[in-house]
């Protein structure tokens, strides 16, 4: 079985998650950090999840619906 999402999208998030693994390799930290933000609006948008929603309320759309349990959206806030 193939866990793999096709989405239009799925391009984008793979880039970015690319992007992420390169700035990480040259110890890029912050650029890295922006990637993450990055990937996580992109995954959002393939979850289903508004785009234009502010990144909190993502997360409580995402924590409401059960695909992220209640403590990891409580460290993500931090």
């Amino acid at each position: 079985m193939n866990s793999y999402i096709e989405h239009d999208k799925s391009a984008d998030l793979e880039a970015c998650l690319f992007q992420i693994y390169k700035a990480l390799d040259h110890d890029l930290n912050i650029l890295a950090a922006i990637g993450i933000r990055s990937a996580f609006d992109v995954a959002s948008e393939v979850l289903g999840i508004d785009p234009e929603q502010a990144f909190e309320a993502k997360l409580k759309t995402m924590e409401d619906s059960g695909l992220i349990p209640r403590h990891n959206a409580t460290i993500s806030r931090c």
